[in-house]
């Protein structure tokens, strides 16, 4: 039975989180993967990136930074100083009570 098409679906990293050489490797494997793939037949990258941003680590950040930084315009931020002040939250070690997330999981579901 022949293929139609091949549809990659790379598991995404956390988005706030700094990329490390593995995540490199990961996503330069994908990308190969897809153009070696699409020499000789169809291909379709599928990019969803809900898992990761719906893990605890984080939806507990955003809802840190929520109440720390309340009046942080994010969108000015660049992406090396998020990621900085995400390895100092995780380093604290501070627990998120799983309860206090219920509204970043709705707000990430509903786009």
């Amino acid at each position: 039975m022949a293929l139609d098409e091949l549809v990659v679906a790379p598991v995404t990293i956390t988005p706030t989180k700094p990329l490390t050489p593995t995540h490199v490797k990961g996503l330069l494997w994908s990308d190969l993967l897809v153009k070696a793939s699409a020499r000789v037949g169809r291909v379709r990258l599928l990019w969803n990136d809900r898992m990761a941003t719906l893990t605890a680590h984080s939806t507990a950040f955003w809802h840190h930074l929520d109440r720390t930084e309340p009046d942080t315009d994010w969108s000015r931020e660049s992406a090396a100083l998020i990621g900085e002040r995400y390895v100092r939250f995780h380093a604290a070690g501070g627990a998120t009570d799983p309860g206090a997330l219920g509204g970043y999981v709705e707000r990430i579901e509903s786009g």
